[in-house]
């Protein structure tokens, strides 16, 4: 092995033949000149009408915007009001159990922690709560 020579390739005499790289690509679709002269009067209609309907679009996620903190403050009062009602309702059930205090909170801080659903509807009717949970159904 020692003593064999290795052949190099080499390209054919007079080189490779020359090949094509350059984007070759067909043209799509009509003319800018051809679809202003036939098709100008619907391209522009077309076109007022999805910025009109943009506007829309855009107008209506504002005022969902806008909405937000009166629902997000209706939301509040009303689960305050239904800790409120379960306060009043626990200070009717363990008012005989010595030491119990009313409404003492399970967590170890004074940050206001947002009540889990089960917390809420724990005392109303199972309905409730499957129907908060989620939303109306015809099965239940």
């Amino acid at each position: 092995m020692a003593g064999s020579k290795v052949k190099q390739d080499m390209p054919p005499p007079g080189g490779y033949a020359a090949f094509d790289y350059k984007r070759n690509l067909p043209k799509r679709g009509l003319s800018g000149t051809y679809v202003m002269h036939f098709l100008g009067r619907g391209v522009v209609k077309v076109t007022a009408a999805i910025v009109f309907y943009r506007r829309l679009q855009i107008e209506e996620l504002e005022a969902r915007i806008a909405l937000l903190p009166l629902l997000q403050a209706e939301q509040d009062r009303r689960t305050l009001r239904m800790l409120r009602e379960n306060l009043e309702e626990e200070a009717i059930v363990m008012k005989d159990v010595p030491g119990w205090k009313v409404g003492e909170s399970v967590f170890h801080t004074d940050r206001w922690t947002t009540p889990l659903t089960e917390e809420l509807f724990h005392l109303r009717p199972r309905e409730e709560l499957l129907h908060k949970r989620f939303g109306f159904l015809w099965y239940v």
